[in-house]
């Protein structure tokens, strides 16, 4: 499903300016963001023949790890900001919040040398991109 919908946001990150603008062309003929997806496709296949299915299976699992922290993260920063939001409020929410932190912080404990590498690289590259693009 990630073949479908990865080269799609990074389309659609490029078009606003978020990332390299390379990933923003689209194929004359077939309206598609080609380059997005070529290199979607060549990253996928070097991490297909680099390691087995359940290994980019951890890797996966270890990148929504960090998307779920954030968000918890997120949600405590945002009631701290706007306490008195008119919108619905999970019962311990922040209590919640705290707790998923710590689950993904203790799952992503887990990990390899290798996953932790590798995940390591993925945030220098994209603190690299975020770094290049905040001005603009």
């Amino acid at each position: 499903g990630a073949s479908v919908t990865a080269p799609r946001l990074t389309y659609a990150m490029a078009e606003r300016g978020d990332f390299p603008r390379a990933f923003g062309a689209v194929h004359p003929r077939f309206r598609t963001p080609h380059v997005s997806i070529v290199l979607w496709a060549v990253l996928v296949l070097v991490l297909a023949l680099y390691g087995s299915f359940i290994w980019n299976a951890i890797l996966s699992v270890a990148a929504r790890l960090v998307t779920y922290a954030a968000s918890c993260v997120a949600l405590i920063q945002l009631r701290r900001r706007n306490p008195e939001a008119d919108v619905w409020r999970a019962p311990a929410g922040n209590f919640l919040a705290v707790l998923g932190i710590v689950l993904c912080a203790l799952l992503a404990s887990r990990l390899t040398i290798t996953h932790a590498t590798i995940m390591a690289v993925v945030a220098a590259v994209a603190t690299a991109n975020w770094l290049a693009v905040r001005g603009r």
